[in-house]
């Protein structure tokens, strides 16, 4: 009998080493949708994901202590460049129904060796995938004044607003508010 991460219960807010441990696709009144095939809804709680990396231009993911979890939103513009190169904050606002990859959240294992490193040092394995389907993202960048090369430091903050998930089996999820804070304009190597 093997045991599973029961992505439903980290989603609640519970911090869940192991879920599910029988064989009946039962996990009590959490109704974990990956065994039924019914299509959940639910929003997704960061803080259960309690590591931020934040790198490049510009880089954000949360990822949960097991590595079974990783959200990803990235700018997709060169952001940290700009700001010091003007020395005012660069905002940048994108409606995830126009551009869905910006935020993303992946399902898997060992997913906490991804972000922001070109070094693997474990397998990683992404089992389920979801992308976002409505909401906003703004980025806010501002310059540390240093720059090394083709980095340019800078600090960041990145808002989600009203962000739904959609899993390509059609699963939804949500993240009403999220601020997130960190350097930037570094890049992996």
């Amino acid at each position: 009998m093997t045991k599973k991460l029961s992505f439903a219960l980290m989603l609640m807010g519970a911090l869940v080493a192991c879920g599910d441990d029988d064989d009946t696709g039962e996990t009590g009144e959490t109704g974990d949708t990956a065994d039924t095939g019914d299509t959940g809804t639910g929003e997704v709680d960061l803080s259960v994901m309690t590591k931020t990396e934040s790198c490049s231009d510009v880089y954000f993911a949360k990822v949960d202590p097991n590595g079974s979890m990783l959200l990803n939103i990235s700018s997709g513009a060169e952001m940290t460049e700009s700001a010091y190169d003007s020395g005012v904050t660069e905002t940048l606002s994108i409606d995830l129904a126009t551009d869905p990859n910006r935020v993303t959240l992946d399902e898997g294992v060992d997913l906490h060796w991804l972000p922001c490193n070109d070094v693997m040092e474990e397998t990683t394995e992404v089992l389920k995938s979801w992308s976002a389907k409505s909401g906003t993202v703004e980025f806010k960048v501002t310059s540390t004044g240093e720059t090394s090369g083709y980095e340019w430091y800078a600090n960041a903050e990145v808002i989600l607003t009203d962000v739904v998930l959609e899993s390509s089996t059609g699963e939804t999820l949500s993240i009403p508010n999220e601020t997130l804070s960190g350097n930037v304009g570094w890049l992996p190597g």
